[in-house]
């Protein structure tokens, strides 16, 4: 399983590591790809500074208002499959 990291300073700044894709970005969320669940970062005025996909590294500013993580849910044919 690979280590994902969450740093923020003073509610403006984040660091995120371990970052599969970024899905999608604006001024007030960026949605990112971890190995096993999704991150969407929500805020005000939000700008990604840094953007590493190959080293799985993400930096933004702007005021940050909440994290939410999602686990990834298996497809339903795929569940049908492991299941015979």
């Amino acid at each position: 399983m690979e280590r994902n990291e969450i740093h923020i300073l003073n509610q403006e700044h984040i660091e995120i590591s371990g970052i599969r894709t970024v899905e999608g970005f604006d001024e007030g969320g960026i949605y990112v790809t971890l190995e096993n669940e999704s991150l969407m970062v929500y805020g005000e005025g939000l700008h990604v500074d840094t953007l590493e996909i190959d080293d799985g590294k993400l930096e933004a500013s702007g005021r940050i208002v909440s994290l939410t993580f999602e686990k990834k849910k298996v497809k339903k044919k795929l569940r049908e499959r492991l299941k015979r």
